[in-house]
């Protein structure tokens, strides 16, 4: 049978080429017509196995049953492949323009690479966090797989209303032509009468999400600020991945400021109005400037914490096929960037001139870079300020080390840290399950732990301790310096632990995590702590901690060094959003404002005096922060230091004529009387809208209070 196939792979491909190079629709028509009709295929597949595992569906389906009278469009993927994610999208808009009444279904037919990833629990949080609601089948031991020879991940198979094989595509190059004659055979086989409008009974499955619409979900990335070195900011940011926005806390776990919305998207602006989609890598370039990689939009953009401000710096929002580069800004097209890291521009000043920002480009197996400004890189080479260009890969999916950064290859390169001190950055190469080395002086690649010999095998993995390539990761997405003990941790995604590798001997050994999918905290000696999936990970200004990004547990974690201890991060966003029915008790202002029914900006301005004889209490913290009631409310900031004048503005949501909502401003204040005599002062603001077609959209006022 696998003969057979191949006879369609390659009538498939004759087919695609020509239909990519033609544009007359009525051509494109015949073409496909007389390719269906004259395609020589007898070949009958083996339905699904009884006893495999389904996800949004109800039942168990059938090629000869439930999808006969179906255009039926089968996508051999597994979760973890690069090249398979990027098909997803034109999936998506296939089905956002043909349902399954109109005679198409999508099935997923997960083929495990990895032997994390064939666990269903595993698999029912991937498709949730890529959003994936057509029916998928768990074919963890590959038989479906095997029994027709798939050749790679992704293929597309693409099936007539009689379960016959007639369209072959294998990779992710050429995937918006097959769709396009997906369209085309399903107008064909309408027109022949060949097609039902039976349903199905898909039902998305979304049990795995948190109960909390404000707690985190499927938190990629974490990072801290390490730009103020004499007093450490200890600024963090979360990319909260699954909810397409970034999370500022302090490092106590207060969050300071959100970043975008819970739906997906791609624009600038300030801190509401902003999208973002799938989020991962985040960099501090300052206190008040951070870099991320929005992935899922192909671009990076960049944070003013100062002025509240979302700004595109790369890419052009749509995936890109370059594997060289060197447009300047937004004008130079990316593949989902992973991972961010900033390094040196020069030598001389490589704790200072962090100018140099390394993008982890998963999407085409390579290291590449955005020159903040003018620089000489490698062999005196001269970048201009803006220019994105790839420094290190092939492009080709390898694990191949070499003296020559151009000739060295990657495979799907999810994490990246910078070690100062050795003048080098730390690689995790998730396909490859190796950790790799870039030296910043030469560019030189080397291996660091896990992975093989060879640079095409990428099947290496597991869970072992031991010396470079002894040691055995599986599928590792971030890496973290620590110079305190010359240590790298490494979040070792789907083994479900935190490992440290010591860089003096090349030695990798299990730092944390029982090796099994599980959310346990406590001493992380022995099995006791758990993970499930873990994407990123990041080292404390003071390196005493390890803040972790416990990916499928949506939630943080900190690993304490000193005490061996791990503990969970409360991440407060859920307490910006209290139900408000009434005044709070000791509110010491009110105001009354009317705005229009389609919502819109209060800008408000709060100016809260102390009188003569009470001054704040030195070192203790003097915090603002709004209370909204729900989640529709929005804001440039949500909380932070007090200052005598803040002006806030609040996204205002639609709502009814007539209706009335409010939000909270808190100030919380510990305070010295002339006597010595301490006190604190909570004190509450609020500020109710009244909804009126009369009113405007756009409203302001003022609070004045003067504690006493």
């Amino acid at each position: 049978m696998a003969g057979k196939l191949d006879e369609v792979l390659v009538s498939s491909a004759k087919l695609l080429e020509i239909l990519a190079g033609t544009t007359d629709g009525e051509e494109e028509e015949k073409l496909v017509a007389e390719y269906i009709r004259t395609l020589n295929n007898h070949v009958r597949l083996e339905d699904f196995k009884n006893n495999l595992e389904w996800f949004n569906t109800s039942k168990s389906l059938s090629l000869y049953g439930d999808l006969k009278g179906k255009v039926v469009v089968l996508d051999f993927f597994t979760y973890c492949c690069i090249n398979c994610l990027h098909i997803l999208p034109y999936l998506k808009t296939l089905e956002d323009t043909c349902s399954v009444k109109d005679g198409l279904v999508i099935v997923g037919v997960h083929s495990a690479k990895f032997n994390n990833e064939k666990d269903s629990a595993n698999i029912l949080s991937a498709l949730q966090r890529y959003e994936v609601h057509h029916p998928v089948v768990n074919d963890s031991e590959g038989i479906m797989w095997n029994d027709i020879a798939i050749p790679c991940w992704p293929t597309l198979l693409v099936l007539g209303p009689s379960g016959e094989p007639i369209l072959v595509q294998v990779g992710e190059s050429g995937v918006a032509v097959a769709l396009k004659f997906v369209k085309i055979a399903l107008k064909y086989f309408r027109e022949k009468g060949y097609l039902s409008e039976h349903t199905l009974p898909v039902t998305p499955a979304a049990h795995l999400r948190p109960k909390c619409n404000n707690s985190l979900l499927f938190p990629g990335k974490i990072t801290v600020c390490h730009c103020c070195k004499e007093k450490p900011c200890g600024t963090i940011a979360i990319s909260d991945t699954g909810n397409h926005r970034v999370v500022i806390m302090s490092d106590c776990g207060k969050v300071e400021s959100v970043i975008g919305g819970t739906e997906k998207g791609c624009s600038d602006g300030t801190f509401t109005e902003a999208r973002f989609n799938g989020p991962q890598g985040l960099a501090f370039q300052s206190c008040k400037l951070l870099f991320v990689a929005d992935t899922e939009n192909h671009c990076i953009r960049k944070i003013d914490l100062t002025a509240c401000q979302v700004t595109t710096v790369a890419g052009t929002g749509k995936q890109g096929h370059d594997t060289a580069g060197g447009g300047l800004w937004t004008q130079q097209s990316l593949s989902s960037p992973w991972d961010l890291c900033l390094v040196p521009g020069r030598e001389a000043d490589a704790q200072n001139d962090l100018s140099v920002l390394l993008i982890a480009m998963a999407g085409t197996h390579q290291l590449w870079a955005l020159f903040l400004r003018d620089a000489v890189w490698w062999k005196q080479r001269f970048y201009k300020e803006g220019t994105c260009v790839a420094i290190v890969g092939t492009g080709k999916e390898e694990n191949r080390n070499n003296l020559y950064p151009h000739a060295a290859a990657f495979a799907q390169p999810s994490g990246v840290t910078l070690s100062p001190e050795l003048q080098a950055v730390f690689v995790a190469d998730s396909e490859s399950s190796s950790i790799r080395r870039v030296s910043l002086v030469d560019g030189k690649v080397s291996a660091v732990a896990g992975g093989s010999r060879s640079p095409f095998d990428l099947f290496q993995f597991g869970d072992v301790d031991g010396k470079l390539y002894d040691a055995k990761l599986q599928h590792p997405l971030g890496v973290a310096w620590c110079p305190r003990n010359e240590t790298l941790y490494v979040a070792d995604s789907y083994n479900h632990k935190i490992k440290a590798i010591s860089i003096s001997t090349n030695f990798c050994k299990t730092f944390a995590g029982s090796g099994k999918s599980g959310d346990s905290v406590g001493p992380i000696g022995g099995n006791s702590v758990q993970f499930s999936e873990p994407g990123g990970l990041c080292v404390s200004s003071d390196a005493s901690k390890i803040y972790i990004a416990d990916t499928n547990n949506h939630s943080i974690k900190v690993i304490h060094l000193e005490l061996e201890l791990l503990e969970r991060v409360d991440v407060h966003i859920s307490n910006m959003y209290k139900k408000k029915t009434r005044a709070p008790r000791n509110c010491v202002q009110t105001k009354i404002a009317k705005i229009h029914p389609n919502g819109g900006m209060a800008k408000l301005k709060f100016i809260v005096g102390l009188d003569e004889g009470l001054s704040l209490t030195p070192d203790a913290p003097q915090k603002w922060a709004l209370e909204f009631p729900d989640e529709e409310w929005q804001s440039n900031n949500l909380s932070g230091e007090y200052k005598k004048e803040l002006d806030v503005e609040l996204t205002v949501p639609k709502a009814k004529e007539n209706q009335s909502t409010s939000a909270v401003m808190v100030f919380r204040l510990y305070l010295c009387r002339a006597n010595n005599e301490c006190l604190m002062k909570n004190l509450q603001f609020l500020c109710t809208v009244h909804y009126d077609t009369a009113a405007p959209t756009v409203i302001s006022d003022s609070f004045k209070y003067i504690v006493s």
